[in-house]
């Protein structure tokens, strides 16, 4: 017999679903195991399942097209049948010139609780989405510092830095598409992400004007305008 061909999934439907799941208390805990703001992670739609954290990833229009997981352990999927797509708060749209590009919702959500202009990207994909969330605006990206000696594969015993490639080719592939893009040679202070970066500051999270002013530094930085 002919198999029925399967309903799409209606990925907005989803999130709305998961996300009328997620108490304000469970999102408080949460955000402090993570050191950012619960208003930030309300801002990238976070939602719940029995056992998983929910971020919506979204198309260059803010549809939501997949879910991902993030488990208690760690680990981190999608959700079957998504596709991958971006982290965009609630203000995207309004954002001024430069954006941050960074991986992933946390990310996002650390750059949040600065003040920050910022889109998430799952790991190298979600160019085209990127190219159509940023627009006619400047755009830079902050390069994950994952760098590692390869343990197998052709780079076996090599130092390799997949976050540094996979912007690289973020980057290639946007102004492809005449979207302007710089890639961040910022070093992050020796931290692996901005959301550890965050993390260290002093007072981080303390109030809101001290977080501000830890955006600013942030932005120097990165745009390497810090003196010294």
């Amino acid at each position: 017999p002919v198999r029925a061909a399967q309903e799409p999934i209606d990925w907005p439907a989803e999130h709305r679903r998961w996300r009328k799941c997620c108490r304000s208390d469970q999102i408080a805990r949460f955000a402090g195991e993570l050191g950012v703001a619960p208003a930030a992670l309300n801002s990238i739609g976070l939602g719940r399942t029995k056992d998983a954290w929910v971020f919506p990833e979204r198309d260059g229009t803010g549809k939501v097209i997949g879910l991902g997981l993030r488990y208690a352990s760690g680990r981190q999927i999608a959700m079957k049948g998504s596709r991958r797509g971006l982290t965009l708060p609630g203000a995207w749209r309004d954002f001024e010139a430069p954006i941050l590009i960074v991986e992933g919702p946390t990310d996002v959500a650390a750059c949040l609780a600065m003040g920050l202009p910022v889109i998430g990207r799952a790991a190298a994909f979600s160019s085209l989405h990127l190219a159509e969330a940023i627009g006619d605006r400047s755009a830079v990206i902050v390069v994950e510092q994952d760098r590692r000696i390869a343990t197998k594969g052709p780079k076996k015993g090599k130092l390799e830095w997949p976050g540094r490639d996979g912007a690289c080719k973020v980057a290639e592939a946007l102004r492809g598409v005449d979207v302007d893009v710089t890639v961040s040679p910022c070093r992050l202070d020796g931290h692996k992400d901005p959301r550890a970066w965050f993390r260290e500051q002093e007072g981080a999270l303390t109030n809101v004007k001290r977080d501000l002013a830890i955006g600013r530094d942030f932005m120097d930085m990165v745009l390497e305008r810090r003196d010294g």
